[in-house]
């Protein structure tokens, strides 16, 4: 779809959050051109020299550099500018490039697949992301393109969190703010690291639905009453319940046989589970798992060879 939509991905091109970025096109077509007066070089050159200090945009670049090569005769500056471009993008790119990856299909049992970096990427809109350990969305690559998605309800107005490769669930909070310090240098200060008691590592988190009780918003577990307030949970803790099982029952078949036939039952519990529960706990965080790797059959995959 053209916009951001606030749902997942429930089988329906229009429900699916994306936004898809081509690569960054080159400046030079191979033709060259008469019409640059000796001037406009020059006005090149003087704009391509505050390139070092970080006036301009890519798009700016790839012109300004352009319009020098097609437009002067002096090689030395020609070399200078383009050794200019390359420093600039050398200096950005470990920040600011996205990965172009393919998922290698493990031909027995799919729950060791794994994606595998082939190539990587400059995406302008995806490097206006920031991180968070607790991502709302997430990337795939489809050709040379990269699709994004949600992974839950995104609300209007709302910032786009995108995940730098530290997750909460994966690794721990000291780890994840070393590691973004020392990289992307800034002190990370979203939910997962400031609140690190209530997101654990994935081994760590609650086996059982956590819910949060309507009435005084406590996280308790799923149960008939409210252990704080007495507040009567029986209802929900049995919708949710169902719905948990139905999820875990296509967790499990998916995981050997990778065919995404009925995964709206993951939908089904996630949305559920971000309406009345307390994330995390460890469905919630499996369902979150399966929706990218359902998503990742509809992207670059590479099935293995059978004689």
């Amino acid at each position: 779809s053209s916009g951001i939509n606030a749902e997942y991905g429930d089988g329906q091109e229009d429900e699916i959050c994306e936004r898809r970025e081509e690569e960054v096109s080159g400046y030079d077509d191979g033709k060259t051109s008469d019409n640059h007066t000796e001037s406009e070089t020059m006005m090149s050159w003087e704009t391509n020299q505050n390139l070092c200090e970080g006036y301009l945009t890519v798009g700016d670049v790839h012109i300004c550099v352009g319009n020098c090569i097609q437009g002067s005769r002096d090689l030395s500056k020609v070399r200078s500018i383009a050794q200019i471009v390359l420093l600039k993008c050398l200096q950005s790119y470990p920040c600011n490039a996205h990965e172009i990856s393919e998922l290698q299909i493990h031909p027995t049992e799919f729950r060791y697949s794994a994606n595998e970096d082939i190539g990587a990427g400059a995406f302008p809109f995806l490097s206006l992301l920031n991180h968070s350990c607790d991502p709302n969305v997430v990337r795939h690559s489809i050709g040379k393109k990269t699709v994004l998605r949600a992974l839950r309800r995104i609300s209007s107005g709302t910032e786009l969190l995108d995940n730098y490769g530290y997750h909460y669930a994966t690794h721990s909070a000291s780890d994840r703010r070393k590691a973004l310090k020392t990289q992307y240098l800034f002190t990370c200060q979203c939910q997962p690291c400031v609140e690190r008691k209530m997101w654990p590592n994935f081994g760590d988190v609650p086996s059982g639905i956590m819910l949060r009780c309507g009435k005084c918003k406590t996280r308790v577990p799923a149960q008939n009453t409210c252990i704080s307030c007495g507040h009567n949970l029986c209802k929900l803790t049995l919708k949710l319940d169902k719905a948990g099982s139905e999820a875990t029952c296509f967790i499990h078949r998916f995981v050997k046989d990778s065919n995404p036939a009925g995964y709206i039952s993951i939908v089904k519990f996630l949305k559920l589970a971000e309406a009345y529960a307390s994330p995390p706990f460890r469905l919630y965080n499996e369902c979150q798992e399966v929706i990218k790797q359902v998503w990742n059959l509809q992207s670059n995959s590479m099935k293995p060879i059978t004689s």
